[in-house]
């Protein structure tokens, strides 16, 4: 099988890059709405930054829009466009990756003789190859806990070497306490933060719940998660039922409730496809900033509206703020 799939899962990853935000954030109290478009994050305003991608109808990547494509609203206010990267990778400031593999006895089973763990890591080595010379990655484990395997590091073939070592084992899955310690790594980090997960999504044994996770999340509008769910790859259609429902419900929730992708192939040729869209979601997302004409810090809601006046283009970006 050809890594070249996970790619997709990339790009998923980076159109996690979509937030608004500001070089300090302070992120919404109040509740996470479950549609993506009306995502909420609080900034404290000077310079807004949006991170979006753009796609055709076919749902292709766009990658050569031009300030001039793009019409940005402020509350019904049009604003001007200072800042204008066709690249998140491209941005000043680095992007930093927490990597998420499931090391749990689930991982151990075999789809058409590749076993999930294998599928996993392959998605993790496929997005390291996106990253820039600049951009930092942490490795998380996870199984009955979860653990810090590298520290932050910009090495890319030391992360792949350790990406490769990592094999799974008889242990439960403690997804939401890995995506815990993932955002208390990231706190202090600057610029755009991704959260990429390789799980089939079941929690089994976390100490933390959904709703202090989504919290934790929410607490932190920098902090984009994108999934590769390998639940979907049984080779008994029937086998795990509602587990594995609720698995998936929960890796595109987190994906949804950040801004990013949640990819679930369900062949092998599908997995080539996810691939080859995560590589382009790294390299397609753009990154945006403005000042707003509105500075006033008020603790109100902003919205944000994007529109490209090119015909049959889909924007996908976080859809406000709030002002501090």
């Amino acid at each position: 099988m050809q890594p070249k799939n996970l790619v997709f899962i990339l790009v998923l990853l980076f159109s996690l890059l979509q937030t608004p935000m500001q070089t300090s954030a302070d992120s919404a109290a109040d509740p996470m709405p479950d549609d993506l478009n009306n995502l909420h994050e609080e900034v404290k305003v000077d310079l807004v930054n949006i991170y979006l991608t753009a796609t055709n109808s076919a749902g292709a990547f766009i990658t050569d829009l031009t300030p001039q494509d793009l019409i940005l609203k402020e509350d019904g206010i049009t604003q001007q466009i200072t800042n204008f990267d066709r690249s998140v990778t491209s941005a000043s400031d680095p992007l930093t990756v927490v990597i998420l593999i499931d090391t749990s006895l689930s991982m151990n089973d075999e789809f058409q003789n590749i076993r999930k763990i294998e599928m996993a890591k392959k998605g993790a080595l496929l997005l390291i190859d996106q990253l820039q010379a600049k951009d930092k990655m942490l490795l998380v484990r996870f199984s009955d806990s979860a653990s810090d395997r590298s520290g932050l590091m910009s090495e890319k073939s030391v992360m792949k070497n350790q990406v490769r070592a990592i094999k799974s084992d008889n242990g439960l899955t403690v997804l939401l306490d890995a995506i815990d310690l993932a955002a208390r790594k990231l706190r202090n980090q600057r610029g755009q933060k991704v959260i990429f997960i390789c799980s089939d999504g079941e929690d089994t044994a976390s100490k933390h719940t959904a709703d202090s996770v989504f919290q934790t999340l929410r607490l932190a509008p920098d902090i984009t998660v994108v999934a590769l769910g390998i639940n979907a790859l049984q080779a008994d259609p029937n086998q795990g039922g509602q587990r594995l429902e609720d698995g998936r419900t929960l890796l595109q929730s987190l994906a949804d409730n950040t801004g990013g992708y949640a990819f679930f192939p369900t062949d092998l040729k599908d997995l080539n496809r996810v691939m080859d869209n995560l590589k382009l979601l790294v390299s397609g997302a753009y990154s945006i900033a403005y000042h707003p004409a509105n500075a006033s810090r008020d603790n109100r809601w902003r919205k944000i509206e994007i529109t490209s006046v090119r015909p049959g283009v889909k924007l996908k970006y976080r859809s406000g703020y709030y002002s501090r």
